[in-house]
């Protein structure tokens, strides 16, 4: 009678191990805020820390009485200004020892660039969705609930009623806000939309004339509810002077590849008329 087998475990020092090329990277957000906002091209140089923008009156008309004795009175303003600082300097670093990176067969260095470098355009990104909740003038929806036609429309004509210019809009949309609007026949139905429609599975890419934008990078959580935007470019404004990879490929004391990617930016609310804080899920 058989009272012991060979096994996977009992005998495991027998069985190869191979390690495939391919590896299993991490995945990433949609980064797309920097695309819907007015980036300021001097700020990009450097150079200052300090960017400021002054912001002009708009000036009314007063009627003429007749008659010599009616002077003209004229307008007297005191402006303001939008300051724009660059006080952000985030930075992922790593260090590769040699001996791991002489022993295996993967590029450390590569692999790990690329995530430090998305890393800190992620913190970016976020840094300017995290201002959505401070648009105040122009606030539609409820955080945790899905939006409906009647919100994007009424968050259109908010704009149109400031004057707003028709071009250069984007909404800014969560996975969750995406999929409530893919129930709503009028985004999706191939009788209202030509071309497309259900079977594309996604929304329009234009939607009441302002581009559509989906990313996972927006403040809150589909539970407690996620800030959305429709914003006109100049909305806000931003400056990234600094995106850099570092190298210190000869640290004799640790024995490693020392490296790290940082940025330094800064971006502030230009326009507060000219978004909507778009609450949803």
């Amino acid at each position: 009678m058989t009272t012991g087998s060979i096994t996977t475990t009992t005998h495991d020092v027998f069985l190869p191990e191979v390690w495939i090329p391919k590896i299993n990277d991490a995945r990433e957000k949609s980064l797309v805020a920097v695309k819907a906002v007015w980036v300021w091209p001097e700020a990009q140089k450097g150079k200052a820390d300090t960017f400021n923008i002054p912001n002009v009156t708009a000036s009314t008309v007063t009627q003429k009485s007749t008659g010599i004795t009616n002077t003209v009175t004229y307008e007297t303003f005191t402006e303001t200004k939008v300051t724009l600082s660059i006080d952000q300097h985030w930075y992922a670093a790593h260090a590769p020892e040699w001996r791991t990176k002489a022993l295996a067969p993967y590029d450390f260095v590569a692999i790990y660039v690329k995530r430090a470098a998305y890393a800190v355009s992620e913190k970016q990104d976020a840094t300017l969705t995290a201002r959505f909740d401070g648009l105040s003038t122009n606030v539609v929806g409820i955080l945790a609930e899905d939006l409906t036609d009647a919100h994007l429309r009424i968050s259109r004509r908010m704009l149109n009623d400031a004057n707003v210019p028709a071009e250069e809009r984007s909404w800014l949309f969560s996975p969750a806000m995406i999929e409530g609007l893919l129930s709503i026949d009028r985004y999706m139905s191939m009788d209202f939309v030509a071309k497309g429609g259900i079977s594309s599975g996604n929304l329009p890419n234009i939607l009441y004339g302002a581009q559509v934008l989906e990313t996972q990078n927006l403040e809150g959580s589909d539970a407690a509810g996620r800030d959305g935007a429709l914003i006109h470019k100049e909305a806000f404004v931003a400056g990234y002077p600094l995106m850099s990879v570092r190298f210190n490929f000869d640290d004799i004391d640790t024995m490693a590849t020392k490296f790290l990617v940082h940025g330094l930016w800064g971006d502030v609310e230009n326009r507060d008329n000219h978004g909507v804080w778009v609450k949803g899920r």
